[in-house]
């Protein structure tokens, strides 16, 4: 674990607990995406590329959208009925690593399936850009199931990537305006499922 992707401490509450049973359950809705970068815009070796090369499907569920400037929408929309079972998961995380959590942008939970050998998606960011610049914010990334390789990549401003390898229950946490991907599993009738968040908290002094 580098300096660029910092875990944090899981306090496996029963809040947490409960939450991971609904999202790995059977009954659990998910949403088929042909690709995980919708709009087929990605990073490639510093460039925006227009296509969905080394691209793969995905299942997700968003609990809490995304605000988007360029279709003006200028805030955070709730489509879950678990949203708000979501944000509680995330702020009890904040509480035991002293953050103090002021607003999360876009919840998610995310499954991939295994994609083929050493399969990764593109480098991308989770918020888009204006003029190359996007609002301040962190990712937290929550590891809910057991599988085997899916690495978490993070690519620093000069080219360099670095890894979080994941185990069930893990947290982690990263700058978000910094390129990132992830492996899908190596192994058949595995499930990478996580929880998703972008957010802002400050650090209790």
């Amino acid at each position: 674990m580098s300096e660029v992707i910092k875990e944090l401490k899981n306090p496996n509450t029963q809040t947490y607990r409960n939450f991971k049973e609904v999202v790995t359950s059977n009954y659990f809705h998910w949403t088929n995406y042909p690709s995980t970068c919708g709009n087929k815009r990605h990073i490639v070796e510093g460039r925006v590329v227009e296509s969905n090369e080394d691209d793969y499907a995905f299942f997700s569920h968003t609990y809490l959208a995304r605000p988007n400037p360029h279709i003006k929408h200028f805030f955070p929309r709730i489509e879950s009925d678990y949203a708000d079972l979501a944000s509680r998961v995330i702020d009890e995380i904040c509480v035991a690593n002293d953050l103090k959590l002021l607003c999360i942008y876009r919840m998610n939970s995310n499954l991939v399936l295994y994609q083929g050998e050493g399969r990764r998606g593109p480098l991308h960011v989770d918020h888009d850009t204006v003029n190359d610049v996007s609002f301040p914010h962190k990712i937290m990334l929550i590891y809910l199931t057991s599988f085997t390789d899916g690495a978490t990549i993070v690519q620093t401003k000069d080219g360099v990537e670095h890894y979080s390898e994941p185990a069930e229950d893990k947290v982690i946490t990263f700058d978000g305006s910094l390129n990132h991907t992830a492996y899908s599993p190596s192994e058949l009738n595995e499930q990478r499922i996580v929880l998703n968040a972008t957010y802002f908290a400050l650090e209790h002094r």
